[in-house]
């Protein structure tokens, strides 16, 4: 066995662009045309010769897009969360959106490469207002002040100048603050396309983190803008000479989080100390007691605590106190008691097992039985379907036997038969003979002794298998048995101490794996249909309700159990099994405060403990790392060995990525880490900050 950290791999093949611009970007075109004609042999006919101009325009986004056009989102609108390692981003469902539109080349060198869009991410305190964006027509939005510069768009080229649209306000400077290196806009945005396809998504990242400012502060609120810089290339430049104090941008879609100031260990913390913990103590990792706490106890009662069970007081009916040995039915190993063959056990005293070597009571099968009557008799739709199905089970038998061994025509013959008897009966009714007040004792004793026993055809045709065999149609609520045996197996209802009798077993921040004891499951059932026994009829007729409920429900065999923050603190961590790269089916996930367990139908030979996450996200680690990957062909996108890199020194106080000097540093850093000379691209770029689920693997020997 050995447990390792990883980051979660994502199987989605996707080809991957650092830009996806569409044949014709929006705007105003100029198609010219001419025609010239030729004689036969060949002389150019000048009269003939034709020549055009047709003015068109490409039309697409400008000052609003499409509810269509907008993907998901993250951080999720209005959640709160731990959000300070993660950058916000915005996916568009068409890949070509963010170049649909070109920057002015007049003045900003290479502004084919760059996009007309990008994420704004401001704090509370840096937003005016409510931190809504303004709503107004595109006239007024573009109408300039002294001291208000709007974008330098050219109105006339609108069709319609009455729409509205949304836009921010801001001073100069802030604006100067988030978008002072222009270059760095093309390094944020990329494409992803399905293979052989036009069909994708566009991914624009903002260039911050939300970092709460003030550490004592447990929240900050965040809103992210999705904005236009067309029109805006003099303020993006550093020459600019422009006077106006604030500017206008076009807003083409906001929303709003909350980040949440991370007080305890990150997920990658505690699972990271938990698989730790599970490498150095490795015997540890079945759910029994520790061994460093039975080292010193003798070896048939070690025997015993390694095998899983516990020992605890015992109070006999006759007032005496003493020791008996319990196990749950989550035990450390393979192999358990069998029960013995015979008659279905009634009682739980019929379940307990004495050592008569050391005078001590196994009282497993017993308490489970109890359980198992307990869980039955609380669900009372439950016993009520049981002792229906019982009923069922009498009348179908009775149904089944009236005539047996007879054919249709000797059946019909017989009923017609009995029933004349009957009318016989009932006209000779006054001429029966009449008994001495004497003999009548006699005679009674006689009659009862040679009445026929009225079950006793009954329990012949419960035992014949053939007649057994005949009866069908099988009524509703025997789904319902069913869909109650299947909850009674996952244990989804048993409390947790008699699935973990002792907590040391099980201590915090601790992952622990075992086997199911299908005997300590019999046991559970023998108590279940033990309710309402009363004669031999009912005991053979519960045989069959027993198969029926029980042959055909998925039974666990193995599981894990975890007891961390991570259950109580990340709801939606996922337990998986995984046997020779296949992943099994999860019977039960049973989530209690920060007790987790899932049981499997196969044994795995690998268990992986993974953090939810919906979709890729982009960021760092807690402590500003990040796992640098490969930007080769071969090895495109898998984590380079040693390859954690700081990125602190790239980020300032308030969040804001030094994109230019981080990208040649990464550039750098990898092509030391693999021994080749690599130039990163956005694409590249963006692959060494995917900040995948962080996901533990415990492999099983």
């Amino acid at each position: 066995m050995c447990a390792q950290r990883q980051k979660r791999r994502y199987t989605d093949i996707v080809d991957l662009y650092s830009k996806f611009e569409p044949t014709l970007r929006a705007g105003l075109y100029q198609l010219e045309f001419n025609q010239q004609i030729f004689d036969p042999s060949g002389i150019l006919l000048d009269d003939l010769t034709a020549r055009g101009e047709k003015d068109f325009v490409v039309s697409g986004p400008q000052f609003s897009l499409q509810p269509a056009d907008l993907g998901n989102s993250y951080p999720p609108p209005g959640h709160p969360g731990l959000f300070e390692n993660v950058l916000p981003y915005i996916q568009l469902n068409n890949p070509h959106l963010p170049w649909i539109r070109k920057l002015d080349a007049s003045k900003i060198p290479d502004s084919d490469n760059l996009p007309w869009l990008s994420l704004l991410v401001l704090q509370e305190n840096e937003w005016q207002g409510e931190g809504i964006p303004t709503t107004a027509s595109i006239a007024e939005f573009l109408t300039n002040s002294r001291e208000i510069a709007v974008p330098n768009i050219d109105i006339q080229q609108i069709e319609d100048t009455t729409q509205s649209c949304k836009y921010l306000e801001m001073s100069v400077g802030t604006f100067r603050t988030h978008f002072s290196k222009v270059d760095d806009l093309r390094w944020i945005v990329s494409a992803r396309v399905q293979p052989g396809t036009a069909q994708g998504r566009a991914i624009i990242t903002a260039r911050r983190f939300p970092i709460i400012s003030d550490p004592q502060i447990p929240q900050q609120k965040y809103a992210c803008y999705l904005v236009s810089l067309e029109g805006l290339e003099d303020f993006l430049m550093p020459t600019t000479t422009r006077s106006e104090s604030i500017i206008r941008l076009a807003c083409l879609h906001h929303w709003t989080f909350t980040t949440i100031n991370q007080t305890g260990e990150s997920f990658r913390d505690l699972l990271k100390n938990m698989l730790n913990n599970t490498i150095a103590h490795p015997d540890d990792i079945w759910l029994r007691l520790p061994r460093s706490l039975i080292e010193q106890i003798p070896d048939g009662d070690r025997k015993r605590l390694l095998d899983g069970y516990i020992p605890l007081n015992y109070h006999t009916r006759s007032g005496e106190e003493t020791l008996t040995w319990y196990r749950g039915p989550f035990i450390p190993v393979s192999k358990t008691l069998e029960k013995p063959v015979g008659k279905p056990h009634y009682t739980s005293n019929e379940l307990l097992i004495y050592d008569p070597d050391k005078g001590v009571l196994d009282t497993t099968w017993s308490v489970s039985s109890e359980i198992g009557k307990a869980l039955a008799l609380q669900d009372s739709n439950f016993i009520k379907d049981l002792l229906q199905a019982r009923k069922w089970w009498v009348r179908s038998l009775d149904k089944a036997s009236a005539f047996e061994g007879h054919s249709i025509d000797q059946q019909l013959n017989q009923r017609i038969l009995d029933w004349s008897k009957l009318v016989d009966r009932a006209l000779s009714f006054n001429t029966d003979t009449v008994v001495p007040t004497e003999e009548r004792p006699a005679w009674r004793r006689n009659r009862l002794l040679s009445r026929p026993d009225p079950i006793d055809r009954l329990r012949r045709a419960a035992n014949d298998g053939e007649l057994i065999r005949s009866i069908q149609g099988k009524p509703s609520f025997y789904d319902n048995g069913t869909t109650w045996a299947t909850n009674a197996v996952n244990f989804s209802d048993i409390p947790m101490m008699y699935l973990i009798p002792n907590e040391h077993m099980l201590p915090m921040e601790a992952i622990r794996l075992f086997h199911v004891d299908p005997t300590w499951i019999e046991a559970m059932f023998d108590g279940v249909f033990s309710i309402g026994i009363q004669t031999d009829l009912d005991e053979i007729i519960n045989q069959y309700i027993r198969w029926d409920y029980t042959a055909n429900i998925d039974t666990p065999v193995f599981g894990v159990i975890l007891r961390s923050a991570l259950v109580s603190g990340w709801p939606d961590v996922h337990v998986e099994g995984w046997r020779q790269g296949r992943k099994l089916n999860v019977l039960s996930d049973d989530r209690r405060e920060n007790i987790l367990f899932c049981l499997f139908d196969e044994v795995p030979d690998m268990i992986t403990i993974t953090e939810d996450q919906d979709d890729l996200t982009y960021g760092m680690n807690t402590d500003y790392t990040i796992e640098l990957r490969h930007v080769t062909s071969s090895e495109f996108g898998n984590i380079i060995a040693n390859g954690e890199t700081c990125i602190r020194g790239f980020i300032s106080p308030s969040g804001q990525i030094d994109i230019s000097a981080l990208h040649v540093h990464l550039q750098s850093r990898i092509s030391d880490l693999t021994g080749s000379n690599i130039e990163l691209n956005p694409v590249s770029f963006m692959l060494q900050l995917i900040n995948g689920a962080d996901r533990g693997v415990i492999n099983i020997s």
